[in-house]
Formats: C-alpha cells, sequence, structure tokens
C-alpha cells in the first residue's frame, strides 16, 4: 500500500491514435481507385485475381479512411447475418465442404464486402462520382470486345474468352438501371445524358443480337417500373401519356424479341421446327421437375452452397454439359441450402425491395430516382435469373455493389425543399 506523501500510479490508458484529415483523403481516394477498378474488371472473365486484390484492398482503404464509423448505419444488417448463418451452416452437410468453402467465400464474404464498401464511399458525392465512371468505362469496354467479336463471324454477340452470352447479358440488365437514372437525372441537352442514351441504346443492341429470350422481357421490367416509380418527378406535362405510349412499344419490343430470337434459334439449331413445339420443349422443363424432386426428397438441407454443389446428380440423370444445375435461382439456393436457404435469400431480396421501395416516397426528386432505379435493378434481376442462374460471382458483385452505393447515396441528410430547388445549395450526391 503507499505510504503517507506517495500518490497513487495512474492507471494506464490506451491512447486511439487517429489519422489525419488528410491522411484519411488519400485513403480514400486509394479505395475508390481500387473499388473503380474491381467494378471495371466485372464483365469480363479470368479476372479473378484482379476482383479480389481490388475489392480486398478497396474494403481495407475504406475501413481505414474511416469507414468504421458508419459500420453501425450499415442497412439490411439483419437479412446479412441470416443469410450468412444459413450460407456457413450448409458447409456442414456440404457435398464437397472444400468446393463450397470457396463459394461461401465469393457469395457471401466477397459480396458483402462490395455492398459495404460502396454503401460507404457513395456516402459521398464523389464516390457516386467514380462509380458512374466504372460503370460507364465497364460499359464501354463491354460493348467494344463484343462488336470487334460479333464482326468476326461469331454467330452470338458474346466476349469470346472474355465471356459468355449468359453473363454478358446478365452484365447489361444489371447496368441498365443506372444508365437510366444517369440519362434522367442529367442536365437536358447535355452530353452526359446524350452518352448515357447511347449506352443504353448499345445495352439494348447488343442484348438484341445475343438472341437471348429473357433478356428483353427483363430489359422490359427495369424499364416499366423505373418509368412508373419516377414520374411522379418528371417535368413533364403529359407523363402519363408518355408514359402509357412508352409501356406499350417497350412491351411490343419484348414481345417481337422473344419470337425473333425463337426464330433465330430455330434456324440453327432445328430447323423446320414449329416455335410453340420449340418453346415448348425447352429443355427448362424437365430441368425445374428434376430439381423439385431432389428438393422435395431433402427439403431442409442441401448439397451446400455453390451453384454447382449438385452437379453430380444432374449430370447422372441428362448426361449433358448444359445441364448440371436447375437454371433457376430460386431453385439452386434450395438445392443448396435447403428451404431454409431459399428462405432467407428471398427475405434477403425482399429487405432490398422494402428499402428501395421507402426512397421512392421520397419529396427528392433524386432519392425517388434512386429508390426507382434500385427497385427496376432487383426486378430485372429477378427476372433474368428466373431462366438461367448467373446470380453468382461477377454479376452478383456487381449487383450488391450498386445496392450498397444506391442506399448509401440515399443516405446522407435530407436538403430542405427550398434549398434542393436551388442547384447551386444542392449538397446531395450526384448520379
Amino acid at each position: 500500500m503507499p505510504g503517507f506523501g506517495h500518490t497513487t500510479p495512474a492507471p494506464p490508458t490506451m491512447t486511439v491514435s487517429t489519422l489525419t484529415p488528410e491522411t484519411e483523403a488519400r485513403l480514400r481516394v486509394a479505395a475508390l481507385v481500387c473499388a473503380s477498378l474491381f467494378v471495371v474488371a466485372l464483365p469480363f472473365n479470368h479476372t479473378t485475381a484482379l476482383r479480389l486484390i481490388t475489392l480486398g484492398l478497396a474494403a481495407a482503404f475504406t475501413f481505414a479512411s474511416g469507414g468504421w464509423r458508419v459500420a453501425g448505419l450499415l442497412p439490411l444488417r439483419a437479412s446479412w447475418v441470416a443469410w450468412a448463418g444459413i450460407a456457413a451452416l450448409s458447409l456442414v452437410y456440404a457435398y464437397d465442404p472444400l468446393d463450397s468453402f470457396g463459394e461461401f467465400r465469393n457469395e457471401v464474404v466477397c459480396a458483402f464486402l462490395a455492398y459495404a464498401t460502396w454503401y460507404t464511399l457513395a456516402r459521398h458525392r464523389d464516390g457516386t462520382a467514380w462509380l458512374v465512371r466504372a460503370i460507364v468505362a465497364a460499359v464501354a469496354g463491354a460493348l467494344v470486345v463484343g462488336i470487334s467479336v460479333f464482326v468476326s463471324g461469331r454467330p452470338w454477340f458474346d466476349l469470346g474468352d472474355f465471356g459468355d452470352v449468359g453473363s454478358l447479358t446478365t452484365f447489361l440488365i444489371t447496368v441498365l438501371p443506372v444508365l437510366l437514372l444517369l440519362a434522367l437525372r442529367s442536365a437536358p441537352h447535355s452530353a452526359a445524358r446524350a452518352g448515357a442514351v447511347v449506352l443504353v441504346a448499345g445495352c439494348l443492341a447488343a442484348g438484341f443480337l445475343t438472341l437471348n429470350r429473357i433478356f428483353w422481357l427483363a430489359a422490359a421490367v427495369e424499364i416499366i417500373i423505373f418509368s412508373l416509380f419516377s414520374m411522379r418527378h418528371w417535368k413533364s406535362r403529359r407523363r402519363g401519356v408518355s408514359l402509357l405510349i412508352g409501356v406499350a412499344v417497350v412491351a411490343g419490343l419484348a414481345l417481337a424479341q422473344v419470337l425473333l430470337a425463337s426464330h433465330s434459334r430455330i434456324a440453327l439449331s432445328a430447323p423446320g421446327t414449329d416455335i410453340l413445339d420449340f418453346l415448348v420443349d425447352d429443355p427448362r422443363g424437365d430441368l425445374w421437375r428434376f430439381a423439385v424432386e431432389r428438393i422435395a426428397e431433402h427439403p431442409w438441407v442441401g448439397a451446400g452452397i455453390g451453384k454447382w454443389s449438385m452437379r453430380g446428380a444432374f449430370d447422372a440423370h441428362f448426361h449433358d454439359t448444359l445441364r448440371l444445375h436447375a437454371h433457376n435461382v430460386f431453385l439452386n439456393r434450395a438445392l443448396e441450402m435447403g428451404l431454409p436457404g431459399v428462405a432467407v435469400f428471398v427475405a434477403l431480396l425482399m429487405a432490398v425491395v422494402v428499402a428501395f421501395w421507402r426512397l421512392t416516397d421520397s419529396d427528392d426528386a433524386q432519392t425517388a430516382a434512386l429508390g426507382a432505379a434500385g427497385l427496376a435493378l432487383v426486378a430485372g434481376v429477378v427476372v433474368k435469373n428466373l431462366t438461367d442462374d448467373f446470380f453468382v460471382r461477377q454479376n452478383a458483385l456487381l449487383f450488391w455493389s450498386l445496392t450498397g452505393a444506391a442506399l448509401g447515396a440515399a443516405s446522407t441528410p435530407q436538403v430542405p425543399r427550398s434549398a434542393a430547388r436551388s442547384p447551386s445549395r444542392d449538397t446531395r450526391p450526384a448520379i
């Protein structure tokens, strides 16, 4: 015990070192560079290492630059925890635990990092600007590669060694709402609006040339939903009539594309077949029935997370390398993780829908447009993956990047209406 006249030494304290604003700003720029490179690489195959490195660096730089301060504000946390928990549990009973562990890393860990990183970066005005530039660069690059391959004599508009038709069309559907949003929110007669319109037309033309029938249905759903939920803020006296005309045109084009693509596929693979017979005899019917039977046998557990986790069963039954999974995003999740897995997956998507739906009620035109684009994004991606499953790897990473960015951009403090009407005083993130 200390004697009289002695002072008790103060207990040791831990000091938390803080970075200077200049250092945080540099780290944030580094995060934006890495996150943008990550997005630009997503449309292309054989960029897995680049994706993982740039995403990891972007997440680390974002966290170090102050992103840890908003960790508690991250939306959809409960839904993410439930999805990650069921996916982790599936590793216990997985047919191939090592393979499923790799899929867990890709489809859960990397997807969450992409979501959280872009949510944090997009809370600042420059974050959304960087993302838009990255999306424009990715779309332009994919179209240039696709055109160069297509004109060289390939029967499909694909990316050759850099990507297949399914991945390309899913990428185009995923970025289409961003381009629609950019076209809507850019100044009239500006280069930004003209460029966005050109890229929208390029995406639709590329989708048309792929002969992918579900592409136009998904694109039509996105255009219609985006128009419906953003029209409240259109500066047009005849917006209702314009919307009806637009919906009729888009629906007609979608139907025409489905029929034209079917005729083209018949000419390539089954000359002389009637179009109705061709549609009825689609092999997906057999795949879906087989998948439902397997789910009924083991409704509560599956083969472990991973699109290809049941490829052995499909191969043994169909003996066809093109029929190694259910070709439906929801049936695949049920095969991978049982009914609990598909339930938490749907719950996660519904949480995203609710978050975007709330944004559409905003009196701020930009926030409402973000919500409209988000709803279109979810609807288009779901429709696109009803007849196949490309909601994996790069396309899932892009989806979650855009979802996080939209929610992050909308999470900044609201601007009073009087200030919002004055461009010089508008402090909301620009998209």
